[in-house]
């Protein structure tokens, strides 16, 4: 699965033309924005990537609010605790960056990550941190491919700047995320050794994406 989203990702970077023309859909906030502002020295890469790490990191505050709540496990609402924190930071960043560029950003969760978080709200005990943990991965593995995109792609200065000064700590993100899965699945093995079954819960875990 996570091959798979992150493929997803980088199909999107390639064809970022079509691309361009979702995120010009009424999930995304602003219908009749159809291209980069030229004064503002930006090109499609710049407005692709500065709209889909807004999404995630706009969801990944949603995400930890949830879990901060929900899970009874201290370690995950430690890391969602922190997820909080630092992408709500990060959005100010982002936003600031953005309207520099004249870059419109979603205003609202879009499809994909309003179903995780659905289905997220769909679960509890161990079947939430096992699914919330699992999401960490992923959803920082494409963050990490977007900001990297930019950096190497992106024409505005101040969004590449941006995608440098994050990077470093979405990384970190990554690697607090992959230690926490690594504790919940071992958690998980053990109930499932115990009890015969899935994890308590009740619901299968979200689909990565």
């Amino acid at each position: 699965m996570r091959l798979i989203a992150t493929a997803a990702v980088l199909g999107m970077l390639v064809v970022a033309p079509p691309a361009m023309a979702q995120l010009g859909s009424p999930q995304f906030g602003n219908p009749g924005f159809e291209s980069p502002n030229p004064q503002a020295e930006t090109n499609t890469t710049d407005v692709l990537v500065a709209r889909l790490v807004g999404a995630s990191s706009m969801a990944e505050v949603q995400f930890g609010r949830l879990a901060s709540e929900r899970s009874s496990d201290n370690a995950v609402r430690d890391f969602a605790r922190r997820m909080v924190e630092d992408h709500t930071g990060l959005n100010s960043q982002l936003a600031q960056r953005a309207s520099e560029a004249d870059i419109p950003l979603p205003q609202q969760l879009d499809a994909g990550n309003m179903e995780t978080l659905q289905e997220l709200q769909a679960l509890r005990d161990l079947a939430f941190d096992l699914a919330y943990a699992r999401s960490q991965v992923t959803g920082h593995q494409k963050t990490i491919i977007l900001l990297q995109y930019e950096i190497g792609n992106g024409q505005n200065n101040g969004l590449k700047q941006f995608a440098m000064d994050a990077l470093p700590m979405i990384m970190d993100h990554l690697e607090l995320a992959k230690n926490l899965n690594r504790e919940i699945e071992g958690q998980a093995t053990v109930a499932r050794g115990t009890a015969g079954g899935p994890p308590a819960g009740g619901a299968p875990a979200p689909r990565n994406r």
